[in-house]
């Protein structure tokens, strides 16, 4: 879908100026090499984490509720290993932005 403001094509969304990659059990293999402002990780993907944050070396990581114990802390390891800042929703609860701008 492209819109004025909105893009998604695949495991990759863009609004306005924000770029999201989604990390998903659903979505192929093939990683993005686009440095994302966030990683959203969902469905407890099988994927290597390591190899996600190398890839889209994002600002900061949301693992999503819908992913079990063992594959978020799989996740918050692997980024604290690198220092990638995270938020774990199941603990945190739901990530808020505010985004700047116009788009209705």
């Amino acid at each position: 879908y492209r819109g004025p403001v909105f893009f998604m094509e695949g495991p990759i969304i863009l609004f306005g100026d924000i770029r999201l990659v989604v990390a998903s059990d659903g979505e192929p293999a093939v990683i993005p090499d686009l440095q994302a402002d966030y990683l959203l990780v969902c469905g407890s993907p099988g994927a290597d984490p390591d190899q996600w944050l190398r890839e889209t070396a994002p600002g900061k990581v949301i693992v999503d509720g819908s992913n079990s114990r063992w594959q978020t802390r799989r996740w918050v390891e692997a980024c604290e290993e690198i220092g990638i800042r995270y938020w774990v929703v199941r603990e945190q609860g739901a990530y808020l932005r505010r985004i700047p701008g116009r788009f209705f």
